[in-house]
């Protein structure tokens, strides 16, 4: 039986739900108000797919953001996980 996790971040305005996918690895599915999110640095492997809504990331100068919809985000262990919420969001990660 899998048991599911609901955790809140940043004052509500983040929330997911977490889960164990059938092929072993933690996954979770959540929402995002608009606003812009620091995670701090990826433990593992993160692999974030923007279901409804908009996120950017930061780009190499750190003043331009670049429009992220319906894409697969990738931090790997060791990155920032940083972005914009442009609208509200809805996504799936998937751990490891």
């Amino acid at each position: 039986m899998t048991m599911i996790t609901h955790t809140v971040y940043e004052k509500g305005k983040v929330q997911s739900l977490g889960f164990t996918m059938p092929d072993g690895r933690k996954a979770t599915v959540g929402v995002l108000e608009a606003g812009s999110y620091n995670f701090g640095v990826a433990k593992r492997r993160e692999e974030i797919e923007v279901i409804t809504g908009e996120l950017s990331l930061p780009g190499s100068n750190n003043m331009k953001w670049h429009p992220m919809t319906n894409d697969v985000l990738v931090f790997e262990e060791g990155q920032t996980i940083e972005f914009l919420a442009i609208d509200g969001t809805s996504y799936l990660c998937i751990y490891g």
